[in-house]
């Protein structure tokens, strides 16, 4: 099972907290991100867990688009 971020952009209005942000993620895998508060850590979380659209970009688990 893999979990992929691509050209992911997050953010609220015209703040964007995130920009091209590639990651990919799989089973078994341990990831820590590591910022500032306020750098959008939450944003990226909530991305990954489909509570929160990106901007741009697009999350897929094994290939499919999680926000389609």
């Amino acid at each position: 099972m893999t979990l992929r971020a691509e050209n992911l952009s997050l953010g609220c209005h015209d703040h964007i907290a995130i920009n091209d942000l590639a990651i990919e993620l799989k089973r078994g895998d341990m990831t820590t991100i590591l910022s500032p508060n306020g750098c959008g850590n939450s944003a990226v979380l909530k991305s990954l867990a489909r509570l929160v659209n990106p901007l741009n970009g697009r999350v897929t688990l094994n290939g499919r688009d999680i926000h389609a």
